[in-house]
């Protein structure tokens, strides 16, 4: 490296150590959260569901306490078989992300066995899966099944597009950004849950509902934003920060970090009060199943955010 690259290379990591120091910085103290419940039964749900695993699985196969926790508090009315399911499903489902965003040159291994719904392997995550599977069968049901993964096959073909688009820069509108991260972040998965967890069949009916689409695109904004927000520190210190929606509104719109931060909150708040104008138009709609769902909607608002605050994966710095 000459002298000339040497200075070039200095000024490049003063401008990215200010960057980064600005983005550490930032206050997003003022996103008040809503108030979250926890599964009343939470501490037998836990402990049940684990004594399965070590039945099932062996002593050395244990549950996450984040992604235990996520699922107690996104899912505190379902019943109790429910979200013992929903603790196994996120447990596999988390730590299928974690590995593709290590090794994504696996991407279409993963995607056939979900098509088969076979995970043949011996290895820890095979073995997840193998239960995941087992458990969502029994309790949610074939069609459900389906859903959710199909729902992960077009999670993952999607998701891509992160990868090989934004790469070291922005060149993705926050638009089109924030409808790849709501993929990403997989916060569809969580639809399905609700909705079968109140016994509600999935008609095209349902499906091109105005106000039904509407409640979970807000309500997938929301989701997605705020673990953008409350991972970012995270992200910064693994040098993830650029695939980071605080970043891309700066970029995109020539802000200083707060200023970005400061109009994702507003971004946040107006979400929330839109999904609350689509739930309540379903609750007009007199379907005691359908009113359920909005709460379970209302739920996940509640329960991400909460979660997000505390949650090991984004705050053990």
């Amino acid at each position: 490296m000459n002298a000339a690259e040497q200075i070039e290379k200095q000024r490049t990591d003063q401008l990215t150590d200010r960057l980064k120091m600005d983005l550490l910085n930032v206050d997003f103290s003022q996103i008040s959260r809503t108030s979250a419940k926890i599964h009343p039964e939470w501490e037998s749900l836990l402990q049940l569901t684990q004594l399965s695993v070590t039945e099932e699985l062996g002593p050395e196969f244990t549950l996450s306490k984040d992604i235990s926790q996520f699922s107690l508090y996104m899912y505190p009315t379902l019943n109790f078989d429910f979200v013992s399911g929903i603790l196994i499903y996120n447990m596999a489902g988390f730590l299928l992300d974690d590995w593709l965003d290590k090794f994504p040159s696996e991407n279409e291994k993963w995607i056939q066995q979900l098509r088969n719904k076979n995970f043949p392997g011996n290895g820890k995550m095979d073995k997840w899966w193998q239960l995941a599977i087992k458990l969502c069968r029994e309790v949610m049901g074939e069609i459900v099944l389906t859903q959710l993964l199909d729902n992960w096959i077009y999670s993952i073909s999607k998701a891509d597009k992160v990868n090989t688009i934004y790469i070291g820069h922005v060149s993705l509108p926050d638009k089109d950004f924030l409808e790849l991260r709501c993929i990403d972040a997989g916060t569809s998965h969580q639809f399905f849950l609700v909705l079968a967890g109140v016994g509600k069949q999935l008609t095209a009916e349902l499906a091109q509902d105005p106000n039904y689409l509407g409640l979970n695109k807000q309500v997938a904004l929301h989701t997605s934003v705020i673990n953008d927000l409350y991972s970012l520190r995270k992200e910064i210190r693994d040098d993830l920060y650029r695939y980071n929606y605080v970043y891309v509104k700066m970029m995109n719109n020539n802000l200083s970090a707060q200023a970005a931060t400061d109009a994702i909150m507003q971004e946040i708040r107006d979400a929330e009060k839109m999904a609350r104008v689509y739930g309540d138009r379903m609750k007009e709609m007199n379907d005691p199943q359908l009113s359920l769902y909005v709460d379970g909607m209302y739920d996940i608002i509640a329960g991400n955010h909460y979660w997000s605050t505390f949650c090991k994966r984004y705050n053990d710095l």
